[in-house]
């Protein structure tokens, strides 16, 4: 047995389905498709074989995984102390770069969800969601 059906066995044992998302269960392998890491536009299996992501973490790691710049923002909010439920300077700051490349819209809501995440435009309210859904 190689070690993506063993970890599956494993994972059975406390995970529902052994998966977090039941929809990560591959139809064609009979498991779910387990990554040890990724490296700019691949990802590496347990057995350590390279892939071309076509996932991307489904928009989350559109500059691929590892990249420096990703690396070195994550390393600054540890740094930080990872204060998600407070106002920093970098949330106007990016509401301000988001000013400037999007004509019209002159303000900006970080929040959860794409339900509440909108711009506020010359003419009213934009709603922006970013990200991929599974067909």
């Amino acid at each position: 047995m190689d070690s993506a059906h063993t970890l599956y066995s494993v994972a059975q044992e406390n995970l529902p389905g052994g998966v977090c998302a039941s929809y990560r269960v591959n139809e064609a392998i009979g498991r779910p498709f387990h990554v040890s890491r990724g490296d700019g536009a691949h990802v590496y299996d347990l057995d350590g074989r390279e892939y071309v992501d076509m996932c991307m973490s489904h928009g989350a790691s559109l500059l691929g995984h590892n990249h420096p710049g990703i690396r070195s923002a994550v390393a600054k909010a540890l740094e930080m102390g990872v204060i998600c439920a407070y106002e920093t300077e970098y949330q106007s700051a990016l509401a301000r770069r988001l000013a400037e490349l999007v004509p019209g819209a002159e303000m900006a809501r970080f929040a959860c969800s794409g339900t509440e995440t909108v711009m506020h435009t010359r003419c009213g309210w934009l709603a922006l969601r970013l990200g991929a859904r599974r067909s």
